[in-house]
């Protein structure tokens, strides 16, 4: 049963839904699929039913949550996420999973190529060994990729940066290379949608820019490459700053009103482009107006909290990301342990092996 049914026989010559008991109600509208546009059309049915559904927020959100949310599954998506007992709560649990699916269902797109960018033409190689972008297909690393993502989600639910960095700090070391390779995915799936390239090149002369020498085709060609992986970079910032929203926004990319027919830009782009626009202010060590030196960013908080862990050095962390996720323990991943990931619980593969790159 739909909202949409409900809205329509309420319209029609039938008996006005208002007119039923509200026990009656209060028992059949946890059985209604709940979306926040589907509970805004009940609450716009009338008046009556308004009243009573804004009266019973609590005891309705909690009737919705037993009857429509897997048990534990909060607990395992989302642990830092305030209890549902608002509709608020239940609209924001709601539109995390909606934009959790729509990127996950992106993830094979890890396998095609941009053909307007040279930079997609051959199939991306793990810099750690041989194997090309069609082993990351695997359904294991699909999974691994959703852990990531619902890390991003805890680390967006931290708020400040100061308790964002304590918690990459705190995290183990799974938990991390989990994070690192949503990243690492959602940079590969943005190029092989070709969104980057319409992204504005950042203007002017930047002091770590070394192209060397070769040929005009050579230098232009590493220019571009050089310039997509700053792209990246602020990509991965504004994923550990802003979260999963981030992508599921920046992914939605131009749309056209129905009234006006005007474009108009995603948050996430907006964002996006201003960041790209001050990247040569940003990348100074110090703070030109009072000279402090810049605290270092979450991408770099993160990549120091893997090495830490692992023990490795900078120019090692990407060996060691495939060789902690390559640990056997993680071979089948269910939702259990994919929630124990996210929290990031201590004993989570010390069971398995690690295959060696």
């Amino acid at each position: 049963m739909s909202a949409k049914t409900i809205t329509a026989s309420n319209s029609s010559s039938h008996p006005s839904l208002a007119t039923l008991p509200p026990e009656l109600l209060l028992e059949i509208i946890p059985q209604i699929s709940y979306s926040p546009e589907s509970l805004l059309s009940l609450i716009l049915t009338s008046r009556n039913l308004h009243n009573l559904i804004k009266s019973h927020e609590y005891s309705l959100t909690r009737s919705i949550t037993h009857h429509q949310i897997p048990q534990k599954q909060q607990t395992n998506y989302f642990p830092s996420l305030d209890q549902i007992t608002t509709f608020a709560n239940l609209s924001t649990y709601h539109t995390r999973l909606q934009v959790l699916s729509n990127l996950v269902d992106k993830y094979p797109s890890l396998g095609s190529n941009n053909k307007s960018d040279p930079a997609t033409h051959t199939h991306h190689h793990c810099p750690s060994c041989s194997s090309s972008t069609l082993w990351l297909l695997n359904p294991r690393w699909s999974t691994l990729h959703k852990t990531g993502l619902l890390l991003l989600y805890r680390l967006q639910d931290q708020g400040s940066y100061c308790h964002k960095v304590a918690l990459l700090n705190g995290l183990p070391a799974i938990s991390l290379a989990c994070m690192l390779l949503a990243l690492l995915a959602q940079n590969r799936i943005l190029r092989a949608s070709g969104l980057l390239e319409t992204l504005p090149k950042i203007e002017g002369n930047r002091w770590w820019e070394s192209f060397g020498g070769g040929t005009k085709e050579e230098e232009e060609r590493r220019r571009k490459l050089i310039e997509m992986r700053e792209t990246e970079m602020v990509c991965e910032e504004m994923g550990l700053k802003f979260g999963v929203g981030f992508y599921g926004s920046l992914f939605e990319g131009l749309y056209e009103t129905e009234d006006e027919g005007e474009k108009k830009e995603s948050w996430a782009r907006k964002a996006l482009e201003t960041e790209l626009a001050s990247l040569p202010y940003l990348q100074t060590a110090f703070f030109p107006c009072c000279g402090a030196p810049r605290p270092p960013t979450l991408t770099s908080c993160l990549r120091r909290a893997f090495a830490a862990k692992c023990h490795c050095q900078f120019s090692e962390i990407e060996r060691k990301l495939w060789e902690v996720l390559s640990n056997t323990a993680l071979d089948e991943v269910d939702e259990t342990l994919m929630g124990k990931i996210v929290r990031g619980e201590e004993d989570v593969g010390k069971g398995g092996m690690r295959r060696i790159f």
